[in-house]
């Protein structure tokens, strides 16, 4: 998986990509959101659970390959890049309420 950038070095006029390779039970517990606990079978048959501490160790991890990853060179956002809205991200969240 690559987040968005990808590398411009002798590229011509692409962006830049900083890479990495989340596993998809990584990329479940990342996606899953702060507090969410996930049930999880192991390969040696047993079970158990992963949670907001689990996702909290992988970002961590992610934060320092991408700081590692930017401490090289600048990224180049690239060419045709879309303005940013005038409203806010919150502005646009409406959480489900039963």
């Amino acid at each position: 998986m690559a987040f968005g950038w990808r590398n411009s070095s002798g590229h011509g006029r692409r962006c830049d990509a900083v890479p990495s390779t989340l596993s998809s039970p990584v990329a479940t517990l990342l996606a899953g959101g702060p507090t969410t606990v996930h049930r999880v079978r192991y390969t040696d048959g047993t079970s158990g659970s992963v949670g907001p501490e689990e996702r909290r160790e992988q970002l961590e991890e992610l934060t320092a390959h991408v700081r590692r990853f930017a401490g090289k060179e600048p990224f180049r956002p690239g060419d045709r890049l879309i303005p940013t809205s005038q409203q806010s991200v919150a502005g646009l969240y409406r959480p489900y309420r039963q």
